[in-house]
């Protein structure tokens, strides 16, 4: 086990929202695709999962491009610079690196950034200050548990105590490293061995006791989240119907929760497993359900086309990506309201109980803004 680079974190139970609207200053538009999130991909914020995390690596802007400044960001209607506030939206940090991944735990939102300006940084709740937390690190995704960040750099899986000391190299394997999820005595990760599925395994925070727990698809980085009892991810074929599928936290078998056309996002509450499913020869917008072992598919939100995996809860709602604007609703999938627009990339967000923050790129290949968003 090597020792002596950074660490960083991403746990399981975050999710997005998402929905159209424009309201917006108008002028060009603005897309770009992703993969990511995860809830899975993320960590808890709702259920039995713990911590709170997004990822992506793009976005869908809005209908419009907003002609803010080089030094401002949109966000529901507004041009806001770091340090303002308007319309919900508080601009907390502004890098010209692209913000890849976000986390959430009870002080402190933690973000990746990638380029030259690499690094995980972390900005306090308390009063938005930001500070460098692994000023090194090439994060390709984060995860958190109670003590500790992780984060994936290619080949590797690197950990470090939240609150500061020496980075640990968990895993150093000889195949690329995709989707990462945390407990509290255990990290979780995707692997793809060259020209074959990728599998789920994990191993202990102290590097020990690494388990393969199953196979996921070929297609896709797997998505993955955790509770107390399981880890869950999304297997991807792009051939015949994926699946979600679940192990113990050292287990070796692997069972399939549920089976859908089209899977998406992924995240888990209450024993339930949530994505998005959708069959795009018949339809270019998907459905969010639930799944559970031993019941069928239960329909929560329709008519939705999820971005970057960006799909979540807490305790109180549900949020999701939908074709670039996030989206909240009530658990049940009533209530739906836009709580982002912008006319720039949506490419994260993450929630708790006590706030909701979102990674925007301002414009394609611009800077990337850190935001606050009130209720």
């Amino acid at each position: 086990m090597q020792v002596g680079r950074w660490l960083m974190g991403a746990m399981c139970g975050v999710m997005v929202a998402g929905c159209g609207g424009n309201d917006l200053p108008t002028s060009t538009g603005a897309s770009g695709s992703s993969s990511g999130g995860s809830a899975g991909t993320t960590s808890g914020g709702s259920g039995s999962n713990a911590g709170s995390s997004g990822m992506g690596g793009g976005g869908s802007g809005g209908t419009a491009q907003q002609s803010c400044s080089d030094e401002q960001v949109a966000c529901n209607g507004a041009c806001i610079a770091v340090g303002a506030s308007q319309n919900g939206c508080n601009a907390l940090v502004r890098q010209e690196s692209g913000i890849d991944a976000l986390a959430l735990d009870a002080s402190h939102v933690y973000f990746a950034f990638s380029g030259t300006n690499h690094g995980i940084h972390r900005a306090a709740r308390s009063d938005g200050r930001s500070e460098p937390f692994a000023p090194d690190a090439f994060a390709g995704g984060l995860a958190l548990n109670a003590t500790h960040v992780a984060w994936l750099d290619g080949k590797s899986l690197f950990l470090l105590p939240k609150a500061g000391g020496t980075t640990t190299e968990l895993v150093t394997d000889t195949v690329d490293l995709a989707g990462i999820a945390a407990s509290a005595e255990r990290v979780f990760f995707g692997r793809h061995p060259f020209g074959e599925s990728y599998e789920v395994a994990s191993v202990a925070l102290d590097g020990s006791n690494q388990v393969k727990h199953g196979i996921a698809g070929f297609t896709h980085d797997p998505v993955l989240a955790v509770d107390d009892n399981f880890v869950y991810w999304s297997a991807i074929t792009g051939l015949e119907p994926d699946d979600i599928k679940r192990a113990t936290h050292t287990g070796s078998v692997a069972e399939v929760m549920a089976s859908a056309e089209g899977i998406a996002g992924l995240f888990v509450a209450g024993g339930a497993a949530y994505f998005e499913e959708s069959d795009m020869q018949t339809s270019s917008f998907g459905q969010i359900v639930r799944a559970s072992v031993g019941a069928p598919l239960g329909v929560v939100v329709e008519h939705v086309k999820l971005v970057n995996d960006i799909l979540f809860a807490t305790s109180k709602h549900l949020y999701w990506s939908d074709e670039g604007t996030l989206m909240r609703a009530n658990l049940d999938g009533q209530g739906a309201t836009a709580v982002v627009r912008t006319t720039g990339r949506l490419v994260a967000a993450v929630a708790d109980d006590a706030g909701l923050y979102v990674a925007i790129n301002a414009k394609p290949f611009g800077p990337s803004y850190l935001l606050k968003v009130d209720p």
